[in-house]
């Protein structure tokens, strides 16, 4: 309620404590308050005063200790003063919002499990920045993180990207292969290590992205490959929500794409699932009629004589696994009874 030159006079005094608050405080409750507060005060302080938070918040951007601090302030500064940011400061905020993850990049250590560093704070909130921008192509830092272990880093990345694939693949800065094997390496990971928005959005992402692809492209057709292949060996392995996920990908990519070079691929990961859920009901009901209907999805799709031929080389390579498996068992225990 202060008036326009009282809270320019004042605004020091709140600044400081706020970003504080914000940063510090143990309630996300309270957090999200401090935010509101400090959203409030951005967009209502003059240019000048605006110009001398900014220096603040930048100087913070460059010191180890403050950086995850300055990314948070700068994720209310594009919301609160979108005008103000497009109005020539836009590169030097990305610029900074990039750094923070191009960063992450290099502290962590790919070949011990993941290529960003322990400080998933820096990554999501520079995340949380970009997003807020809006427009614009989405670079190739911002797909990488489509791979991050942590699920909000994944989940903002995904409607970054998302959002960039509304303009066709011009919006995105990488091709159909890395893009696919970011929202893909999302859908079959362990329920521990993500959440139900992380699986659905990547769901709509790759579904997205293979709805771009056409005929004949080199890294169209290497994607769809690397895809069905990673998806359906990951379905053997699985069951309960994962195992529904990659099924559900499926449903959507019949929609899509031509499935014909894959057909057995599909096929034979849901005619494993059934069989299982069969013989020792590791899958509920409602599970079971989904495949069950999403074989007739797949048969309206490529055509009844085509489904069947195929459906029938499954299930014969399926009981020729199985009695090869029964042999062994059986030699063993003459061999070593």
């Amino acid at each position: 309620n202060l008036k326009p030159v009282m809270l320019n006079a004042n605004a020091d005094k709140f600044f400081l404590p706020l970003v504080l608050q914000l940063h510090n405080d143990g309630s996300s409750v309270c957090k999200e308050k401090c935010g509101d507060v400090l959203g409030s005060l951005l967009k209502r302080v003059n240019e000048e005063k605006m110009k001398d938070f900014f220096g603040i918040v930048k100087a913070w951007s460059d010191k180890e200790e403050t950086r995850v601090v300055a990314l948070k302030v700068l994720g209310i500064v594009c919301d609160a003063r979108a005008k103000w940011v497009k109005g020539g400061r836009r590169a030097e905020i990305e610029r900074i919002l990039v750094g923070a993850i191009e960063g992450e990049m290099e502290t962590g250590e790919e070949g011990k499990g993941d290529r960003f560093g322990e400080d998933w704070e820096r990554v999501y909130f520079a995340l949380v920045g970009l997003e807020k921008f809006g427009g614009g192509s989405v670079g190739a830092e911002v797909v990488s993180c489509l791979s991050h272990y942590h699920p909000w880093c994944k989940l903002v990345s995904g409607r970054i990207v998302s959002g960039g694939l509304k303009k066709g693949l011009k919006g995105v800065k990488a091709g159909y292969y890395e893009l696919v094997k970011g929202f893909g390496g999302q859908i079959d990971v362990d329920a521990k290590f993500t959440n139900d928005n992380v699986a659905m959005g990547a769901i709509r992402g790759v579904i997205a992205v293979v709805k771009l692809m056409k005929g004949g492209e080199e890294d169209a057709e290497r994607a769809k490959k690397w895809l069905f292949n990673r998806l359906a060996g990951a379905a053997k392995k699985s069951s309960g929500g994962v195992r529904m996920n990659i099924f559900k990908t499926f449903a959507g990519l019949v929609q899509v794409c031509d499935v014909h070079l894959y057909l057995g691929l599909i096929l034979g990961s849901l005619h494993r699932a059934i069989s299982e859920a069969d013989a020792v009901n590791n899958e509920t009901e409602e599970n079971v009629v989904f495949m069950k209907e999403l074989l007739g999805v797949i048969e309206d799709k490529v055509g009844t004589d085509v489904f069947m031929k195929v459906y029938a080389d499954v299930r014969t390579k399926a009981k020729e696994r199985r009695d090869a498996r029964k042999s062994e068992i059986a030699i063993e225990k003459v061999v070593d009874p």
